[in-house]
């Protein structure tokens, strides 16, 4: 079960609080894996009507996933350009969560995964954004706990306050991106009352989103002190201890 049980949000203080490093040492620091570089950035498609969901003009199949949702195109070139700190590739977020692979390194959390499961790291704001303890949906893939320093450095949404999560059993719940109306006229037209919206993957609107970003729910998770884990001696990696 979820632990400290009962515990309003406004009684759950942030983890810890980072202090941004010297610019010139930022600049040093890896690029998270998610990331997206200017190099990246392309034009969408147009958009058309295919039945009664959103697609391609040009569609492939590698646009739509196994649920059929349709996906943002971005060039993978990693690298070329600028990073675009702030901004997240579509294609490597999606990689990323879906593999549960950090998201500064790429590499899989699950061998170096305590008891408590993969960290995940959220804002303050996002974090008591949704009724907690309720189950969280989240689009920020986890994070190793070598690379936390990163990603508290690069990342903008956690440089004043976060908090920090583990959990056992992640689940895939369903796409965020941006929604559109129902068929009614010859092209698709996005909704202007809910622009940016997320969808179970179970939802019959599935099909009007172009999705961004997946989302990972979960259900059962547990508080955890980051300024303990990160001063902890190394830990072996190579095997899970779930």
């Amino acid at each position: 079960m979820i632990d400290a049980p009962g515990v309003a949000p406004h009684d759950v203080p942030p983890i810890g609080r980072y202090t941004p490093a010297p610019a010139s040492d930022r600049l040093r620091r890896k690029v998270p894996f998610i990331t997206a570089w200017s190099g990246e950035v392309r034009a969408q498609p147009r958009l058309v009507w295919r039945g009664d969901r959103i697609g391609f003009a040009n569609e492939r199949p590698r646009d739509r996933d196994a649920f059929g949702v349709l996906w943002r195109r971005a060039a993978n070139k990693p690298g070329q350009g600028k990073p675009l700190f702030g901004t997240t590739h579509a294609g490597r977020q999606r990689r990323a969560m879906g593999g549960l692979l950090c998201q500064v390194c790429g590499t899989p959390t699950r061998p170096e995964a305590t008891d408590d499961g993969v960290l995940f790291l959220l804002s303050r704001t996002d974090y008591e954004w949704q009724p907690w303890p309720a189950p969280i949906k989240i689009t920020h893939p986890p994070v190793c706990i070598r690379c936390v320093p990163v990603s508290l450095s690069a990342c903008p949404h956690l440089r004043d306050d976060y908090v920090g999560i583990r959990c056992r059993a992640p689940r895939l719940y369903g796409v965020s991106g941006v929604m559109h109306m129902p068929r009614s006229g010859p092209v698709p037209i996005p909704d202007a009352t809910h622009p940016i919206g997320t969808l179970p993957f179970a939802d019959t609107r599935i099909g009007l989103i172009h999705a961004a970003q997946l989302v990972v729910k979960l259900d059962h998770y547990t508080l955890v002190d980051l300024s303990s884990e990160l001063s902890a001696p190394p830990r072996r990696t190579g095997h899970s201890r779930r």
